[in-house]
């Protein structure tokens, strides 16, 4: 007999913070050493600049990780937290207005990946559910913000919304003051991070590649190539296989244009983050999962039986 989906969620959601009571997985891996840390607690100081605002929201975002972790609260509290990030992509019904079975199991994404990626990867999810299952301008707000913890994902997230979107934002104004502000402080961060791209010592640091040009700087430190050069293969391997998953779908919807033309945005976003450094690629994982739960090989709508011949 089927498990009810309520129960089977609440079985796995448990599974998961029982696991964390084992694992102590925990969003500032290095503790206080730690780089992410340093730079959201040094927000608690908000010592403006330029980039105040784009760092604020990030502020915004790991506060509640922050203050579980300052507190000294045990690991599988910062799950919870995680979970409520996550419940509205387990919570998401189809198309078809019903849960698919795996939904549950993008909650274990936190192991493997970790809790910021796993925010990145909402970031897009809800995106996903807001073009694509139902308007939701509360989840097309969050969905921004949560992109915004890396700019990589940022520049996906525009990229879509002007594919999906760009001719309609005049007329949909909580939307277009969205992708402004978004856009706004991705334009500032870009021309901040130049400086160090046009550096020797931003690739030296990583691989021994050495161009006065930003873009191949850029690309040099793709994780992709940092993994392979290093020899963690295992992550090297999980991007790689991540690649050919998103490099399979966008010539799926390709060749199916006429049937997922409004998925061909999200795919075509998903290849240029395989080039660059950052929580791009693994952005993408839950609106891949999702794709493949609710659109992927769904059965066609059946045609209508032909009226009886007239006698």
């Amino acid at each position: 007999m089927r498990l009810k989906y309520p129960f089977w969620l609440l079985l796995n959601i448990c599974a998961v913070l029982a696991l964390n009571l084992v694992m102590k997985r925990t969003i500032f891996s290095m503790g206080v050493e730690d780089g992410f840390y340093q730079q959201v607690a040094s927000e608690t100081s908000f010592t403006g600049g330029p980039l105040a605002f784009v760092h604020l929201a990030r502020f915004a975002v790991v506060l509640p990780f922050l203050m579980v972790y300052q507190a000294g609260l045990p690991p599988v509290v910062e799950s919870t937290v995680a979970l409520l990030y996550v419940l509205p992509i387990l919570l998401a019904k189809g198309p078809t207005g019903r849960h698919h079975w795996a939904q549950p199991l993008l909650f274990y994404a936190i192991f493997p990946f970790g809790y910021r990626a796993v925010l990145c990867m909402c970031g897009i999810g809800y995106l996903f559910l807001h073009d694509h299952v139902r308007r939701n301008l509360p989840l097309f707000a969050l969905s921004a913000l949560l992109a915004n913890l890396s700019s990589g994902v940022v520049m996906a997230w525009l990229f879509i919304v002007l594919w999906r979107h760009g001719g309609k934002l005049a007329r949909h104004p909580a939307l277009l003051v969205v992708t402004g502000v978004l856009s706004t402080g991705f334009v500032i961060s870009i021309l901040q991070k130049r400086e160090f791209f046009d550096t020797d010592s931003a690739v030296d640091t990583v691989v021994p590649i050495v161009s006065e040009n930003m873009i191949i700087n850029s690309f040099a430190r793709n994780t992709i190539i940092v993994s392979w050069y290093y020899g963690n293969y295992l992550r090297a391997v999980c991007y790689t296989l991540l690649f050919l998953l998103a490099v399979f779908l966008l010539v799926y919807v390709v060749l199916n244009k006429f049937r997922y033309a409004d998925y061909l945005g999200f795919w075509l976003a998903s290849i240029p983050m395989f080039f660059l450094e950052g929580l791009g690629p693994v952005s993408f994982c839950f609106a891949y999962a999702l794709f493949m739960m609710f659109v992927f090989r769904r059965p066609r709508p059946a045609l209508a039986a032909p009226a009886p011949a007239v006698p």
